[in-house]
């Protein structure tokens, strides 16, 4: 098994090219957690998107989860 020696996240705030409405709110920009993981010779970037509003899910929480 393949274990992470590293794993590096970040909190990052993403503009939207235009803004995105619903019936319930519109939003410029999407928060979303990106992921770094290193082991032996390898990388692999993942992210977490995360839409307010439109989930139970919220950034923080998500962040500190990780």
């Amino acid at each position: 098994m393949i274990r992470p020696q590293r794993i590096d996240l970040w909190d990052v705030e993403l503009p939207l090219a235009r803004p995105l409405t619903s019936a319930s709110q519109s939003i410029t920009s999407r928060r979303s957690i990106m992921v770094l993981m290193r082991t032996e010779g390898f990388r692999g970037w993942a992210e977490a998107p995360i839409v307010e509003g439109h989930t139970r899910d919220n950034a923080d929480e998500a962040f500190d989860l990780m």
